[in-house]
């Protein structure tokens, strides 16, 4: 089996989504938080929830804290319960690391 393409751009994304490429989607992107942000809280929410649960812990909550606040609300109603401890014990976390090392 091939390894899955990297998410690169706009143009890629649609195109995993046309092609439900799961497998695509779940590595790892290399695009930078904001623009991954920008990029998936244009999605319907379905697709939304699709990419965000795909991504791994550390990159969903660097994306997580640049999508707008309506996007994050729809994102914690929609998280599994099991998900949402875990991605905000991460979240605060990372916070509190950031402070510490300021």
């Amino acid at each position: 089996m091939a390894p899955p393409h990297p998410l690169t751009s706009a143009e890629k994304l649609n195109d995993l989504l046309a092609q439900r490429d799961f497998w695509g989607l779940k590595t790892p992107p290399s695009l930078a938080a904001p623009y991954l942000a920008h990029l998936i809280a244009s999605r319907p929410v379905a697709e939304l929830l699709v990419i965000f649960r795909l991504l791994p812990l550390t990159q969903a909550t660097r994306v997580f804290k640049y999508l707008a606040p309506s996007a994050q609300k729809q994102l914690l109603g929609q998280l599994a319960p099991e998900q949402l401890p875990t991605m905000l014990n991460y979240m605060a976390l990372t916070t509190r690391r950031a402070s510490s090392s300021a």
